[in-house]
C-alpha cells in the first residue's frame, strides 16, 4: 500500500535586519526632511524664484542691446570722421619699432582700447601674405615666416650702420692731455678733415642702405634682398675703413694722457727742431709744409716714419697727411740712442723737397762716371733712401749721430755682414763706414778714424769676405763718391745750395754740447742750445760718467717739457 505523500510547507528565509550607518541614517534624514519642506512650502514661493530669473534675464537682454548701440553709435561715428578727416597730428606707437606707421587721431576722439594694436596685427599679417604672394613664383616652398625674418633683417642692417656712423665724432684737442703732450692743433685739424672725408662717402652709402631697405619692405622680394645684401657689404667695408681711421689717431692721441707724455712732447720738439734747421738754411724760400711731424710709441719694433702722403696700412691705406716719427719703448728709455728721430726727418726732409727720385739716378751717373760696374751702380742706388737719411743725421747732429747709429747696426758677427740683394737698408758692417766718409769732410778726420778702428776691433778680420766682391772691392771709391754726390753737389731743390751748406755740424758746435753735457749732467737747465743737441749732451754725459743714466734720462726730459 503505498503511503499518502506528505506535504510541508517551506520555511520562509530568516529576514536580516542590519542597523543602518551613521552616513547611511544622515542621508535618509535629509531625504525626509526634504519631502516634507516641499509638501509644506507655499505655493507663492515657488512663483517668486521663478520671476527673479525672468526679471534677470530681461536685465541682461536690456544691458546687452545698450552695449551693442553704443557699438554701433561709436563705429557709425568713426566712419564719419574718415569719411572727411582732417589730421592735427601724427602720432608714432613707440611699441611697434620694427615699423613705424602713423595713424590719425584727433583730440576728441576717445580710441578704443586695444584696437590699434589689433589694426596693426592684421596689417602685418596682410603684409607678409602679400609679399608671399608677390614672391611665390621665385621662392617656391617658402616658410610663412620667412619674410617678417627678413625684414627684422633689413631693419637691423640699416640701424646699425647709421648708429655707427653718428658716433664718429670729430677730435677735439682738450680731450688729449695738456700743455707740451696736447698734440698741436694742425695734426688734430688734419686728422678730423681725413675723418670727415670718408665719413661723408660713408653717409651716403648708408642712405643708399636704407633706401634699399624701404623698397625691400614694400615688395620683398630674393632679387631686392640680394641687392640689399650687395649695398650691405659696401656699407661694411666704409664702416671699417671709417672706423679704422677713427681707431688710429685715438690711439695716437692718447698716448698723450698716459705716462709717456713728457716724452712723446720732448721728441716732437727735437722733430721739429730738425725739420725747422733743414728749411731755414735753404738758399731760396719755399713753402713750409704743414702740418709738423708727430712722433708716437709702438713697442716691439724698430724705428720707422710714416711721410707726408703716403699710404699707412693702419690707415686703411689712406695718405697720411702729416710725418709721424714711430720710436719703440727702449728708445724712449734711452735719450742718447734717439739719433733716430733726425735719421726719421730725413726721410721726410728727402721727399718733400722731391728728391725722392732724383737721387738714385745721381748716384748712377756718378758712379757710371767713376767707372765702377753695374752691378756696384745698382747696390748703392737701391740704397739711396737710408744713406740719405744717415747723411742727415750727421750733418744735424755730428759724431753723436754715428755712436747712436753703432747702437743699431751692432750686430752678430753672423748676422752683421750679410748682404740682402733686395733689401734698402745698407749692410750693416758697411754702414757706419759711410757715415765717416762724410764725417771726415766736415772736419772731423781724427775722430772719423778712431769710430772705423774701433768698429773693426768688434769683427774678425775676416769678416768682409762675406761681403759680394761689387760691393767690398770698390768701397772706399764708391762711398766717397757717394757721399760727394749727396751733400757737396748743389742743386736747385736746395736753392741753389749744396746739402752741407744748408745744415752742418761744426767744430765749434762740440763745445756747445759738452758745456750742455754738464749742465744736464746736474740738472740745471743747458740753455739756449738747439733741442737737437740735447741727445748729443745725453750722449756725452753718458760717455764722460757725468751722472747716472737715470739722472741723465730724467734731466733730459726735464729741460725739453719742464715738467
Amino acid at each position: 500500500m503505498a503511503h499518502p505523500r506528505k506535504i510541508t510547507r517551506a520555511r520562509p528565509k530568516r529576514r536580516i535586519v542590519r542597523p543602518p550607518s551613521s552616513r547611511r541614517r544622515a542621508l535618509a534624514r535629509s531625504k525626509a526632511v526634504r519631502r516634507v519642506a516641499a509638501k509644506r512650502r507655499p505655493a507663492i514661493a515657488r512663483t517668486s524664484s521663478l520671476t527673479r530669473r525672468s526679471r534677470l534675464a530681461k536685465d541682461r537682454a536690456r544691458l546687452a542691446k545698450r552695449r551693442r548701440l553704443a557699438f554701433l553709435k561709436r563705429r557709425a561715428a568713426l566712419r564719419r570722421r574718415k569719411a572727411n578727416r582732417r589730421p592735427i597730428r601724427v602720432i608714432v606707437d613707440p611699441r611697434w619699432p620694427y615699423n613705424p606707421r602713423p595713424y590719425w587721431r584727433h583730440d576728441d576722439w576717445p580710441h578704443p582700447k586695444g584696437s590699434y594694436q589689433n589694426e596693426e596685427r592684421k596689417r602685418r599679417k596682410a603684409r607678409d601674405i602679400g609679399s608671399l604672394r608677390g614672391s611665390h613664383k621665385t621662392d617656391r616652398g617658402l616658410h610663412p615666416g620667412s619674410a617678417r625674418v627678413s625684414t627684422r633683417w633689413v631693419r637691423a642692417q640699416v640701424t646699425n650702420a647709421s648708429r655707427h656712423l653718428s658716433r664718429l665724432t670729430d677730435f677735439k684737442r682738450t680731450d688729449y692731455g695738456r700743455g707740451l703732450a696736447q698734440p698741436k692743433e694742425a695734426n688734430v685739424r688734419a686728422a678730423n678733415t681725413l675723418l670727415s672725408r670718408e665719413r661723408s662717402k660713408q653717409l651716403l652709402r648708408v642712405r643708399k642702405l636704407s633706401s634699399a631697405g624701404k623698397r625691400v619692405e614694400a615688395n620683398s622680394t630674393t632679387q631686392g634682398l640680394a641687392n640689399f645684401a650687395r649695398l650691405k657689404d659696401s656699407v661694411s667695408r666704409g664702416t671699417r675703413k671709417t672706423e679704422a681711421i677713427w681707431h688710429f689717431y685715438d690711439n695716437l692721441f692718447s698716448q698723450r694722457l698716459g705716462p709717456l707724455a713728457d716724452e712723446l712732447a720732448a721728441m716732437d720738439r727735437i722733430a721739429l727742431d730738425c725739420y725747422q734747421t733743414c728749411y731755414m738754411g735753404l738758399g731760396r724760400a719755399q713753402s713750409l709744409p704743414t702740418p709738423p711731424p708727430m712722433a708716437y710709441m709702438e713697442p716691439a719694433s724698430g724705428p720707422a716714419t710714416y711721410r707726408r702722403g703716403v699710404s699707412v696700412p693702419k690707415l686703411a691705406k689712406l695718405p697720411n697727411p702729416y710725418p709721424l716719427v714711430r720710436l719703440p719703448f727702449h728708445r724712449l728709455m734711452n735719450p742718447w740712442s734717439l739719433g733716430a728721430v733726425p735719421h726719421e726727418i730725413g726721410h721726410n726732409v728727402h721727399a718733400d723737397l722731391k728728391l725722392w727720385t732724383t737721387t738714385p739716378k745721381l748716384i748712377r751717373a756718378r758712379l757710371a762716371q767713376q767707372g765702377l760696374p753695374t752691378e756696384t751702380q745698382a747696390i748703392w742706388s737701391k740704397w739711396h733712401k737710408e744713406i740719405y737719411a744717415d747723411l742727415i743725421g750727421v750733418l744735424l747732429l755730428g759724431p753723436y749721430y754715428i755712436e747712436s747709429l753703432l747702437d743699431v747696426v751692432g750686430k752678430s758677427p753672423t748676422r752683421v755682414a750679410r748682404f740682402n740683394e733686395g733689401s734698402v737698408h745698407p749692410t750693416s758692417y758697411v754702414r757706419p763706414f759711410i757715415s765717416t766718409a762724410l764725417l771726415r769732410r766736415i772736419g772731423f778726420r781724427a775722430l772719423a778714424e778712431k769710430y772705423d778702428a774701433g768698429w773693426k776691433r768688434i769683427y774678425p778680420k775676416n769678416i768682409a769676405n762675406q761681403l759680394p766682391p761689387a760691393l767690398w772691392n770698390n768701397f772706399p771709391k764708391a762711398a766717397d763718391s757717394v757721399v760727394d754726390v749727396l751733400c757737396f753737389k748743389k742743386m736747385g731743390a736746395y736753392g741753389g745750395k749744396s746739402l752741407s751748406e744748408v745744415v752742418r755740424f761744426r767744430p765749434q758746435d762740440m763745445v756747445t754740447v759738452k758745456e750742455a753735457a754738464e749742465r744736464l749732467a746736474k740738472g740745471t737747465n743747458p740753455g739756449i742750445a738747439p733741442s737737437r743737441f740735447f741727445i748729443c749732451a745725453a750722449r756725452e754725459a753718458l760717455d764722460r760718467r757725468l751722472a747716472s743714466p737715470r739722472d741723465i734720462s730724467r734731466n733730459f726730459y726735464t729741460a725739453l717739457t719742464g715738467n
